[in-house]
């Protein structure tokens, strides 16, 4: 036995009406579900946003953070070569080429400026 949906013109009024009402209430709740899955939609994509946000200023406080040690590195080297009065010590050349070397290493400047020419665009 199949039960099927009455038609309005089987109803009395008063039923005419309560399935008038039944369908409005099915549409109110058709809008408030599309209305609650456009918000939980564009809560995901503000959060997406902000997790790339977060990514790309944890980048830069990285890379600044490496440049300023890069640059007590020369800072340093500098320092160093300024107090010698007379000829540098045996060994120090060497020293003095691997720790600029190695600010050099740390300094993320020409890594930066490479992706920048590599992506236009991306300023």
């Amino acid at each position: 036995m199949t039960s099927k949906k009455p038609s309005k013109r089987n109803l009395q009024p008063h039923a005419v009406v309560a399935v008038a009402e039944d369908e409005e209430k099915r549409k109110r709740k058709a809008v408030q579900w599309a209305a609650y899955e456009e918000i939980t939609r564009q809560r995901a994509v503000d959060a997406q946003a902000k997790v790339e946000t977060d990514a790309v200023r944890k980048t830069l406080l990285d890379e600044a953070s490496r440049w300023r040690e890069a640059q007590n590195i020369r800072e340093y080297v500098a320092h160093l070569v300024s107090r010698q009065t007379e000829s540098l010590p045996a060994g120090f050349q060497s020293w003095r080429l691997w720790a600029l070397q190695v600010a050099e290493e740390m300094d993320p400047t020409s890594g930066r400026i490479a992706a920048f020419l590599q992506s236009p665009g991306s300023e």
